[in-house]
């Protein structure tokens, strides 16, 4: 029966077939052969090239409908959904290979089901950097548009990812290749690079350096004047310092060996354009650009402005964030700017830009956070809203860009853990400077702290977290001595913390507080069980794991606390170095003498408190450094003069009594007085 054999062959046909797909420059999909193939519609392309950049990941229906289908009601975008996945499927017969796994709820595509430039593209950018830069000829998806702001919003960011990766792997290759001698392919690499990015100065420097090597004095005379000159077109601004210097030396026909060391020089060095260039700041920072106003509208621009003021406003409420005063980033209004020389003349670590676009009621809002260093988007969100909810909208925008900031650059994921549950800017704020002045851990920023708790919850009654900070300065109150009624103040403790929990039964903080308030009242199995509920409900919430760690410690579950500090240092924002009193008791109480010691001096140096000098005197005695411990406690007493044993045993004491007397006698033994 011939078509059971013509079936046959094009069974193996379909085996072998090959299908890629180009995404850099125009959109293409082409079989082993060469030969293009076609899908139906621009939204099918724009799926599949989604998917593709997404290869391997689930993707949820819903973002797909609201990405390319927004403005359908559910039941349209779901077919139209259905529709552009089937002409993707008539492609996996066409190839033999399943490209889609979907269900009712996600679709995912096999990136290696089906070959693309950018696929490859991210497989090479680190280890073959200049293969990587070969792939990519124009910019992703050039001339695919969608008249969706979703996507729109997605391509334009990724796009824009795309190439600054492109540029950053050509100059890697293009430095190689002058390190290799290899001038030729060096200079056209630096070519390029300039084509591709017109205003990076280190490609003209390199290039310069190249030329000059070769004996082109006139060339690389030609590249420095076309730079300036587009420099003060675009920027105003002239050419910085080393690029300066380098046309010195080409002009005084220097030595070549002496311009191998200005070739060296990176935009990491300071520049001088008039602008001071600020040194850079010990704790995380940022200057908040003026927001472009893309809808030609120029009521936008008192928006944009007033946005800007709001956001550097509420941002310098974060005692951990350094803000630069909007009059500083004024003057690179309406220019267009490198991200690495503003953040480097502005001396601070991180940027943020954003655009605002008004189309009839519709208002859109993108924001953008990028590391000054190297020009990386970190976080970016786009918000479309009606002008109607114009002050709603500045709202969330000022509270999720300040929550972000906390999660990369401070507090971690605690920051997102503690904005759940309100959309109120003002109760959100004030539990955020409540929260900062709870970490002091003075009687008197506990006091603030309380303060700023209660006007919180007034400001948004029905936000349940308010209550559990109340009853953290409760429980600190009772923890470190200043209650003067322990038993009432437990009592006050605990009902807010189970308020905090009725309110809101997913909120770790109402469970971290009742488990920490039972703790204080000797009940540590329910305890250290609600501090669990925590932790299982928000896994990388910083706060939680440090409680549990603690209870645990005093539980004498030494080796199961190291674990939960672990977690909780894994979650700690990049850059930040934190130690733990409960951690280094865990490793005395394991034996590993010499790492407690360190991590109580690490303490110490972050914030030198009476109470752990005590706890590393404890160590001390416990090895015979006697001496040692007795100086420790001398330093504790010009402190604290009426620190005692009981003191110290009020915050750290065991549930076991032989572990309790074991701790007070090495305490005895350290000086500290009964």
């Amino acid at each position: 029966m011939p078509w059971l054999v013509a079936d046959a062959c094009d069974q193996i046909w379909r085996r072998v077939m090959v299908l890629s797909l180009k995404t850099f420059g125009s959109f293409a999909i082409r079989d082993d052969v060469g030969t293009e193939l076609l899908l139906p519609t621009r939204k099918t392309r724009a799926l599949l090239a989604y998917l593709v950049f997404n290869a391997n990941k689930p993707q949820p229906r819903e973002r797909l409908m609201a990405l390319l289908w927004g403005e359908r009601d559910e039941r349209q975008a779901r077919q139209s959904l259905n529709d552009a996945l089937a002409a993707i499927r008539r492609l996996s017969r066409m190839s033999g290979t399943v490209l889609l796994n979907s269900d009712s709820e996600q679709v995912t595509l096999h990136g290696t089901a089906l070959e693309s430039d950018v696929g490859r593209f991210h497989a090479l950018v680190d280890a073959d950097p200049a293969s990587a830069a070969a792939l990519y000829d124009g910019p992703f998806l050039d001339g695919l548009s969608v008249p969706d702001p979703a996507f729109e919003d997605w391509l334009i960011a990724t796009r824009s990812a795309l190439h600054t990766k492109a540029c950053n792997a050509l100059e890697r290759a293009a430095e190689s290749a002058a390190e290799r001698d290899e001038s030729d392919d060096a200079i056209n690499r630096a070519r390029r690079l300039i084509e591709l990015d017109p205003l990076r100065e280190g490609a003209y420097r390199l290039l310069m350096s190249l030329l000059y090597a070769k004996g082109d004095r006139v060339g690389a005379l030609q590249q420095y004047k076309a730079y300036a000159e587009i420099l003060e077109k675009e920027l105003q601004i002239a050419p910085d310092a080393s690029t300066q210097a380098l046309l010195e030396k080409i002009r005084q026909d220097a030595a070549a060996p002496e311009l191998s060391a200005l070739m060296t020089q990176t935009s990491a060095e300071p520049v001088q354009r008039g602008t001071a260039v600020l040194p850079l700041s010990d704790k995380p920072s940022i200057a908040v650009l003026p927001f472009n106003n893309l809808s030609g509208d120029a009521d936008q621009e008192y928006f944009a402005a007033g946005l800007v003021e709001d956001l550097i406003t509420s941002l310098s409420k974060v005692p951990e964030i350094l803000v630069i005063a909007r009059i500083s980033t004024l003057p690179y209004k309406g220019k267009a700017i490198d991200v690495r020389q503003v953040a480097k003349e502005l001396g601070v670590s991180h940027v943020l830009e954003g655009s605002v676009q008004k189309s009839g009621n519709r208002l859109r809002v993108t924001v953008q956070l990028i590391e000054g260093a190297n020009g990386t988007h970190i976080w970016s969100e786009r918000y479309d809203r009606k002008v109607q909810g114009l002050f709603d909208l500045q709202d969330e925008i000022i509270r999720n860009t300040i929550i972000e900031m906390q999660v990369k650059l401070t507090v971690g994921e605690h920051a997102r853990v503690a904005s759940r549950g309100t959309q109120n800017l003002d109760a959100w704020l004030l539990w955020v400077q409540g929260f900062n002045e709870a970490v002091n851990f003075t009687r008197e920023g506990h006091a603030r702290a309380r303060e700023l708790f209660e006007a919180a919850s007034k400001a948004d009654p029905n936000w349940g977290h308010p209550f559990g900070g109340i009853a953290w300065t409760y429980r600190e109150a009772v923890r470190r001595g200043w209650s003067t009624d322990r038993e009432r103040d437990i009592c006050r403790g605990i009902a807010l913390a189970q308020k905090a929990i009725d309110m809101d039964h997913n909120d770790p903080v109402g469970y971290m507080m009742l488990g920490s308030l039972y703790v204080e009242a000797g009940r540590f199995d329910e305890g250290i069980s609600l501090s669990e509920r925590a932790v299982e409900i928000a896994p990388s919430f910083f706060t939680a794991l440090w409680g549990l760690a603690d209870h645990l410690v005093r539980a004498g579950e030494a080796r199961r606390a190291l674990e939960m500090h672990a977690r909780a240092k894994r979650v700690i924002a990049q850059g930040i170095k934190y130690f733990f009193p409960s951690e280094a008791i865990a490793n005395h109480l394991l034996g590993h003498h010499d790492e407690a010691i360190n991590i109580l001096k690490g303490w110490l140096q972050r914030k030198d408190r009476a109470d752990v000098r005590c706890l590393l005197a404890a160590v001390y005695a416990d090895v015979g450094r006697v001496d040692e411990a007795h100086a420790e406690i001398k330093r504790a007493l010009e402190q604290k003069h009426d620190f005692r044993i009981k003191d110290v045993m009020r915050e750290r004491g065991f549930v076991d009594p032989k572990l309790n007397d074991w701790y007070i006698d090495l305490l005895k033994k350290t000086g500290l007085p009964d």
